[in-house]
Formats: structure tokens, sequence, C-alpha cells
């Protein structure tokens, strides 16, 4: 049962992280990006703030479930002593 968990909640990371891959292929239109004024839009430091903010995001969530493996977590006490 806990492995069956920790597959779910691998699978369910995986997917998120991969989310910014839909401001790649898909119009900006459809995305959250479509919901803003022109103005910012226009903004070169507002937007690449916001893609950095998404793709670094997406990063943590895509590579961070693994800190929860069992095994990460036996090193992680064998090298700390805890």
């Amino acid at each position: 049962m806990k492995t069956l968990l920790f597959v779910r909640m691998c699978v369910l990371a995986l997917l998120i992280g991969l989310y910014p891959f839909i401001y790649a292929f898909v119009e900006h239109q459809y995305t959250f990006l479509g919901s803003k004024p022109l103005e910012v839009l226009h903004n070169v430091i507002w937007k690449s703030a916001f893609f950095s903010h998404i793709i670094f995001g997406g990063l943590a969530l895509f590579i961070g479930w693994s800190q929860f493996s069992i095994h990460s977590v036996i090193k992680i006490s064998e090298y700390t002593g805890l």
C-alpha cells in the first residue's frame, strides 16, 4: 500500500512538472497568458520573470519527488546520523 501511494505521488508530481511545456506547444491565448492585458505581455521583465518562475517551478516538481525515495532517506540518515 505504501509503495502504491509513493508511485501515485511520483506520477502526479511528474505530470505537474511537465505542465510548463504547455507554454511551448499551445498558443498563449489558450493559457494563463491569454487573460493578461497587452501592456503586461509586452513587458520584457514581467514575461521573463513569469517564464523563469514556470520553468524552475516545473523543474523542482519534476525532480523533487525523488527526495522522498526510501533509498535517499536511508543515505541521508547514514551521513547525518539521524
